[in-house]
């Protein structure tokens, strides 16, 4: 039983022959120089193809990231406007607490009441 069979290498020689490729083997040099050539275009078309696919998803994820900062930056702005706005109010508590303990200070001290023993009743008004 041979490992060839002859009808196998026919249909070899048919597929070469559809494919562009010489079926003897004196121009088989020539075949494999034109068959690297074609390869290497089809590689560098390949990669010129793949080149650009990246290029474009870069610049889609870059105006993604664009987008992403812009928003970004207007909720820290939006965010400091708040916390601004919180510590005015913070700030015009804060004064009139004051402005009341010390008219209730001035009821409360008499002209010949020690410094001390106002200090105590601010203290235990506070509490």
């Amino acid at each position: 039983m041979p490992l060839i069979d002859k009808d196998s290498v026919q249909e070899h020689v048919e597929q070469k022959k559809q494919c562009g490729a010489p079926a003897n083997s004196g121009s088989r040099g020539r075949w494999l120089l034109k068959e690297s050539i074609c390869v290497r275009k089809d590689l560098r078309a390949f990669r010129r193809e793949a080149k650009i696919a990246e290029l474009i998803m870069s610049s889609t994820v870059y105006e993604d990231l664009l987008t992403k900062v812009n928003r970004g930056r207007q909720f820290y702005d939006k965010l400091e406007s708040k916390v601004k706005h919180l510590l005015e109010r913070t700030h015009r508590v804060c004064r009139a607490e004051q402005e009341e303990r010390s008219r209730i200070r001035e009821r409360l001290a008499p002209k010949g009441i020690s410094k001390f023993y106002l200090f105590s009743l601010v203290i235990q008004w506070s509490r």
